[in-house]
């Protein structure tokens, strides 16, 4: 019989793998998970004509490559085919949250990419998913652990429900908020700014990175995407970009307590911003 992973399981999808569950009638269990402990950082060297040495740049993380091997159990080949057909339906072509049951708590997001490799032994057909993921680890909302340890394949899915969300309304004067990150790097936010009169501009600092939002009208909403790098409102319920509007950095939050500063002219804002404790190890 195939050594079992002491990470016990795993949830991807609808599909849930739990060595401590037995079940007889798939006998489907989490062998072997090969991933790095973190993530590659882009580097480029420049050489500069007629100078010394080089410069470089590395301002972000690449996507982790995990592998996971499966084992399908079963004295019949013909059986063992079966389940792994039915297994295998909710991954090809899916993204979603990948989370290991040693981890509850904390998800990358995934896709599976190249082929889903089988090798066929006499009683075990052993599965390698190689799986494309976050960089990092983003951590569902404390209150929640015990519902995803429970129903993990329910939960896995429901972002909306997921992340840290802070709202203050009816800001028209310089005003100083603090945010939390209990990761262990930078998270990327999205802010949302609610115009309840006709605004010349917002500005809001951390002291780090800052930006400017111009000319909103009464009653509009300009979402400000930091991890895709966009800004724009919805018409329709479709994206409109308003990035003309936009001047600055994209904010991020760093690790710990961080003081933001609102301010403006002629302003009357709500602003809410949402993010993903995030954990680069």
């Amino acid at each position: 019989m195939a050594k079992l992973s002491r990470i016990r399981g795993f949830a991807f999808n609808d599909v849930e793998v739990d060595n401590l569950k037995f079940d007889l009638l798939n006998n489907i269990y989490l062998i072997s998970v090969t991933r790095s402990a973190t993530p590659i950082k882009t580097r480029y060297d420049f050489i500069v004509p007629k100078r010394h040495g080089s410069q470089t740049f590395d301002n972000r993380y690449e996507d982790k490559y995990i592998d996971i091997v499966v084992g399908i159990y079963d004295t019949e080949i013909e059986r063992r085919r079966t389940r792994q057909r039915t297994f295998l339906q909710s991954f090809v072509g899916i993204k979603s949250r990948l989370v290991f049951l040693d981890e509850p708590t904390l998800f990358y997001e995934a896709e599976v990419i190249d082929s889903i490799e089988t090798n066929e032994g006499e009683i075990f057909t052993e599965i390698t998913i190689h799986f494309k993921a976050s960089y990092c680890k983003y951590e569902f909302l404390d209150d929640l652990s015990d519902i995803i340890v429970d129903n993990m394949a329910m939960t896995v899915d429901e972002m909306e429900m997921l992340v840290n969300s802070l709202e203050w309304t009816n800001i028209n004067t310089l005003t100083y908020k603090t945010i939390t990150n209990n990761g262990n790097y930078k998270a990327t936010p999205i802010v949302e700014i609610h115009a309840n009169s006709n605004c010349t501009s917002i500005t809001i600092n951390n002291g780090i990175n800052s930006f400017t939002l111009k000319n909103l009208v009464a009653g509009e909403t300009v979402f400000i995407d930091t991890e895709k790098m966009i800004v724009y409102k919805k018409v329709n319920g479709a994206k409109q970009s308003v990035m003309t509007r936009f001047t600055g950095q994209f904010l991020t939050i760093p690790v710990g307590d961080t003081a933001i500063t609102i301010n403006g002219q002629s302003f009357d804002i709500n602003l809410s911003i949402e993010f993903r404790n995030t954990y680069i190890v």
